[in-house]
């Protein structure tokens, strides 16, 4: 194991990303190879409309007066608290043709998700090498000659 997230659902190993989260009644493991990572990120999504809202609703308060103004108020604080509450964040780590990885980010640090996927792309990247070092290899044991064959001396190639 190289690295685990910060709620133990996904861990990175030398060869592969997992995933196994337990809960709600069900369970859900899946792996990818390294060499199967086709990307990984981290989406966030918020909703900046809650927050003119909340502004509007602000500046209204300066021409309101009387129980209105409280309401206005009350009304500005729902939209910011809206707007933060419904803040999200996934990881995502996709595969080549395969199943993906999507973990809610939620309570997780932002600096410790960058660090992780950095690291899965790090692996991946190392695990490409070898993987095409490993090709070439195999390719150059089938095709290319020895010095041996060069010369005439190996029976398998007349």
């Amino acid at each position: 194991m190289l690295l685990k997230s910060d709620n133990d659902v996904l861990t990175l190993t030398n060869y592969r990303v997992l995933f196994d989260e337990r809960g709600n009644g069900g369970s859900k493991y899946v792996g990818i190879s390294l060499e199967s990572v086709s990307s990984c990120g981290l989406v966030t999504r918020s909703r900046p409309l809650l927050l003119g809202l909340a502004s509007i609703a602000g500046l209204l308060v300066f021409v309101q007066h009387g129980p209105t103004v409280l309401a206005l108020l009350l009304i500005a604080l729902a939209f910011v608290a809206a707007h933060f509450l419904t803040k999200s964040g996934v990881i995502t780590v996709s595969s080549n043709g395969g199943e993906g990885i999507v973990v809610r980010a939620k309570g997780m640090d932002r600096e410790r998700i960058h660090g992780f996927l950095d690291a899965v792309v790090e692996a991946n990247s190392s695990s490409s090498e070898k993987h095409v070092l490993r090709q070439y290899r195999t390719s150059c044991a089938r095709f290319c000659r020895t010095d041996a064959s060069a010369t005439g001396d190996d029976e398998s190639w007349r």
